[in-house]
């Protein structure tokens, strides 16, 4: 094949595979992600030393998890510290090292890796947390996002004779469900669904 022949296969593929990708997956333009306003948040009441996610509530109020001190500290829609909940420890109103978080209101959802628990906080005001459940969660390691009582949650379970590597679990009651099957998880399907 000469190198035209080539170069037409390539330019045909990659056509193709820019086609797929922007059908695919939606796409933004720059401007739309350019933050529109810069937060300062103050540091001289407790300071940040990891921050490892962080919600905006409805009321601009900023929730921030500290893996470092294991904490959850709340902010002001102008950077001033509110409130801040737990610490590092063993203990039930203890972390020891709080990731990824999610909000609903008036739900918190703070995931705690090393201790395997998704922790559910209830706001009672204005940055004042109520700890209201806690989820076991075996080998969660990425995001959660809360969904009416329930998280979403993508770690591997069993349930049921079937393997799942999202599921959705409840508090108030306490309920388990297979969203994604590991089979279709990796799969062609598992994009659209």
């Amino acid at each position: 094949m000469g190198k035209l022949a080539i170069s037409r296969i390539l330019g045909g593929l990659f056509a193709c595979l820019a086609f797929v990708c922007s059908s695919t997956f939606p796409t933004t333009d720059a401007q739309d992600i350019r933050p529109f306003r810069t937060i300062s948040l103050s540091q001289e009441m407790a300071l940040i030393l990891y921050a490892s996610d962080f919600v905006v509530a409805e009321d601009g109020l900023i929730f921030v998890t500290d893996a470092k001190h294991g904490t959850i500290k709340c902010y002001d829609h102008t950077g001033k510290l509110v409130s801040v909940t737990g610490r590092r420890g063993p203990g039930p109103e203890e972390f020891s090292s709080p990731a990824y978080c999610d909000y609903q209101a008036p739900y918190l959802a703070i995931l705690d890796p090393p201790r395997m628990k998704i922790i559910i906080y209830q706001r009672d005001g204005k940055g004042v947390l109520s700890r209201i459940d806690e989820i076991d969660c075996m080998a969660c390691t990425s995001d959660i996002a809360l969904w009416g009582k329930n998280v979403i949650v993508d770690a591997y379970v069993a349930h049921q004779n079937k393997r799942y590597g999202i599921t959705l679990r409840g508090f108030e009651p306490k309920a388990l469900k297979g969203l994604l099957s590991l089979e279709r998880r990796y799969g062609f399907d598992s994009i659209s669904s």
